[in-house]
């Protein structure tokens, strides 16, 4: 009997010496809060409930509204991407994605191929989603395929990385303030959004390069095109989002062959920004990212260009279709506050769970400036 009784207080403290840990480390772990929405926001919609995928960095969720696009043409989407995602991620978040939904159409930005050697294998950018994902087989398939076998021990415990993260108190208090407004959320209100309210000429053409895709880029590229024929996935459209200056020649005509030659389509911006309305001298907010305005429009065009040559299927439940609904409403409302703002070149970050109310706004970029904080979302 006391050996019993012991046994059972032992088994009681590890239950909950376990619970604390998993506790602090949740409450530790802090790679950028934007990343964090971005890609937990998708494990919150309803299972099967998407019609079209869109994978990538930043110029999926600061190009292209999944509520716009819902309320043009009644398509159910969710841009599962996260700033500065290395192509060395997307077959990994295209498998997730698969994992939850079945999207008749898998839209897949490629910015993210344009990234150097040292860019694109750097830790930082691997956490961004491994540390924000669902632990599971793609999990761990992802951290084993991308992380050195004496270095993975951090991603399975993630406290080692991130044990002195008290001492950013300051970002915790932002991550944990963040968390608590997803909690009063039953869905993502915007989906994966972010903007900056700028529209101004002479910021968006400063330091402005044209960057050709490297021979890393093309071989991370070669490996995800293969990945998805492996796997089967027939409907992709590969995509070059509208930026402020074009592809190169070589890389235009290198990517638009190896797409063709897997046998899938490929939507180049370039030659369509004035079918899309594109103003360069008002419609981005830096050389690569559209502002609320070019969102507006590129939204509008890429919901009726997949109608057109896709033939969406767009019949949902009545809950889907309500919670849609809410969903264009919160959004429609916050572009018009975006779009003052935006004008008056404000030049502040928003996402998707940002507080748009101007008192509470306010508070916070002071209390960011009293602490010289910025948004771990400023490089988007």
């Amino acid at each position: 009997m006391v050996l019993r009784k012991r046994i059972l207080k032992i088994t009681a403290f590890m239950i909950v010496a376990m619970l604390l840990f998993m506790l602090v480390s949740r409450m530790l772990l802090c790679t950028a809060i934007s990343t964090e929405m971005h890609i937990r926001g998708f494990y919150k919609e309803p299972e099967n409930s998407l019609d079209v995928g869109v994978i990538g960095c930043s110029e999926v969720y600061a190009d292209y509204s999944s509520p716009l696009v819902y309320d043009e043409c009644g398509i159910t989407s969710y841009g599962l991407a996260y700033e500065g995602a290395p192509g060395i991620m997307y077959s990994s978040m295209i498998d997730t994605f698969l994992e939850r939904q079945d999207p008749q159409l898998l839209v897949v930005e490629i910015n993210g191929f344009f990234y150097d050697e040292t860019y694109m294998y750097e830790e930082g950018r691997i956490r961004r989603w491994t540390d924000n994902m669902d632990r599971g087989k793609i999990w761990k398939k992802t951290v084993d395929e991308n992380v050195a076998p004496e270095d993975r021990m951090s991603f399975y415990v993630p406290i080692i990385k991130y044990h002195s993260g008290w001492t950013r108190w300051e970002e915790l208090l932002s991550t944990w303030y963040h968390r608590a407004r997803m909690r009063t959320f039953e869905v993502s209100p915007m989906k994966c959004f972010g903007t900056h309210t700028v529209s101004s000429t002479e910021i968006v053409t400063a330091d402005v390069e044209n960057h050709p895709i490297t021979d890393v880029g093309l071989e991370e590229f070669e490996k995800l095109l293969e990945h998805c024929n492996d796997e089967g996935i027939e409907n992709i459209l590969f995509l070059w989002a509208p930026h402020y200056v074009p592809l190169e020649d070589r890389s235009r005509d290198e990517i638009a062959r190896m797409i063709s030659e897997h046998g899938y389509d490929f939507l180049n911006c370039d030659e369509k920004l004035d079918e899309i309305g594109i103003d360069p001298d008002t419609d981005y907010y830096n050389s690569e990212h559209l502002n609320i305005f070019g969102n507006e429009k590129f939204s509008k065009y890429m919901a009726h260009y997949m109608m057109d040559n896709y033939s969406i299927k767009t019949t949902h439940t009545e809950e889907v279709d309500k919670l849609w609904e809410e969903c264009v409403e919160y959004s429609v409302d916050k572009y018009a506050i975006l779009k003052e703002r935006t004008l008056q070149n404000e030049d502040l970050v928003y996402s998707e769970y940002s507080n748009y109310d101007d008192k509470m706004r306010q508070f916070i970029e002071n209390f960011k400036k009293t602490f010289h904080l910025t948004e771990s979302h400023d490089d988007i």
